[in-house]
């Protein structure tokens, strides 16, 4: 990643295995010292959002200080662009569709927006699609004209010499 030296990077969550294992996160900051340092010394920041094997555990919140209550929460990068972190682990009506709406309508005018969160409403993965998302939440990305939606993606990978 230090190689590209982006400003932010947006990670749409299984960051481990096991979210309750906190030797599995010290692996993971380990590595991103590693991996993740711009050529000035200064390490990339992460918006991360929740995945299933984060498990909802008290480590993600230890390790992570996201705004709000920090299962979903929102970000202004520059006056243009406007970065929604959704939790698709949680319900996604209620009180956090109640929030979207409201997030949504607060930057409606902001040029960018950009929404991401684990499960995806559209997939032609082996998991396949989150038809409660797709109905909640992909109506407001619409009418709010968010412009890219970001979830997460599974590669499988083989040695093709066998």
């Amino acid at each position: 990643m230090a190689k590209y030296s982006p400003q932010f990077v947006t990670y749409t969550g299984d960051a481990v295995a096991d979210g309750r294992d906190q030797g599995l996160w010290e692996d993971w900051f380990e590595a991103l010292q590693e991996y993740w340092l711009t050529p000035e010394g200064y390490l990339i920041p992460i918006l991360p959002c929740l995945g299933n094997h984060e498990r909802n555990a008290i480590n993600y919140y230890k390790e992570y200080l996201l705004p709000g209550n920090e299962q979903w929460c929102s970000v202004n990068y520059a006056p243009y662009l406007h970065i929604i972190c959704l939790n698709s682990e949680a319900d996604i009506s209620g009180v956090q569709l109640s929030w979207l709406k409201g997030d949504l309508s607060k930057y409606c005018n902001c040029t960018w927006k950009v929404a991401f969160f684990h499960e995806p409403p559209y997939s032609s993965g082996p998991h396949g699609s989150r038809l409660d998302i797709r109905e909640a939440w992909c109506p407001l990305f619409d009418k709010y004209h968010v412009d890219v939606v970001i979830c997460v993606t599974i590669t499988i990978t083989r040695d093709l010499s066998l």
